[in-house]
């Protein structure tokens, strides 16, 4: 599912569809304020859910995403990715086996790379081999804006804070 960031990609549900084996992203969105809520995506080559940079207000809630970012020509193996601010991450499934990538590559369950974004009661998983830095949840460089992470459960990885993820705040109820 493309949702570019032009024309009437905004105030958009993404809802209850099931998105397999697409060689990009299984659900990409450009839009601002878009709901993207209760998908299962499987078995797509690039990331399993993408919120592009530029995108504000996006809600990502209640999706599963499994055996996604397995392509060898992706750095990083991520399932779900988040740039847009101010986004709400929530309630999701995310599993990311890869082991094509890399040392100084990440294979990540979320990936949140934004300003003022929230990610609670999310499970999230990451496996991987090859030198790949693995984690559940991720603050990536961009998030210098207060993002908060509360209640959710990873596969023993936890979480690490970039050089330049200021003011995030990993509070109670998270489970390495």
């Amino acid at each position: 599912i493309y949702l570019p960031k032009f024309g009437s990609s905004e105030h958009v549900r993404i809802r209850d569809c099931h998105v397999q084996g697409f060689s990009g992203q299984g659900i990409y969105v450009g839009g601002s304020y878009v709901v993207i809520e209760a998908n299962r995506v499987e078995q797509c080559a690039e990331w399993g859910i993408y919120v592009a940079l530029g995108a504000v207000r996006c809600v990502v809630s209640k999706n599963s995403v499994e055996n996604c970012s397995t392509s060898g020509s992706f750095a990083d193996g991520i399932g779900i990715y988040v740039l847009g601010d101010d986004a709400r991450v929530s309630d999701n499934y995310a599993v990311v086996m890869n082991d094509t990538a890399g040392v100084g590559a990440y294979v990540v369950g979320l990936a949140l790379n934004a300003a003022r974004c929230t990610a609670t009661g999310n499970n999230v998983n990451a496996v991987g081999s090859g030198g790949a830095t693995i984690r559940g949840i991720l603050f990536g460089l961009a998030s210098v804006g207060s993002c908060v992470a509360i209640g959710n459960h990873m596969n023993g990885k936890g979480f690490t804070d970039l050089v330049g993820g200021n003011f995030c705040e990993v509070t109670h109820g998270n489970v390495p």
